[in-house]
């Protein structure tokens, strides 16, 4: 009964004690961080930076790792849905001036 010799099978995945772990990539954090600065830069843009700054803040919450991509995310998110929130408001506090100076130059109460 001879046996073939057997050679050693190695894990490809191993790696020496000490060797530097590669880096893992969270799609959440990044989406996040993507929607984060994109709402940032279009919050005069309310209807537009609104929808991405929630969204952006809903992949960082759902983003399983506490990386500072996820952090930075949040962060923009958070600014972008103030700015757009408070460019909303200044849009409707300024129509309701135009509609008043406008009844108020026809001579309309």
């Amino acid at each position: 009964m001879d046996t073939p010799p057997t050679t050693p099978v190695f894990n490809q995945l191993y790696q020496a004690p000490g060797a530097a772990q590669p880096p893992v990539s969270d799609g959440l954090a990044i989406a996040s961080l993507v929607l984060g600065i994109c709402s940032l830069v279009l919050f005069c843009f309310w209807h537009v930076a609104l929808p991405a700054a929630i969204a952006g803040l809903i992949c960082a919450k759902l983003s399983p790792t506490h990386t500072p991509l996820r952090r930075a995310g949040m962060i923009c998110s958070i600014i972008a849905l103030s700015l757009a929130g408070v460019a909303l408001l200044l849009a409707i506090v300024g129509f309701g001036i135009m509609g008043l100076i406008a009844a108020a130059a026809a001579g309309r109460p």
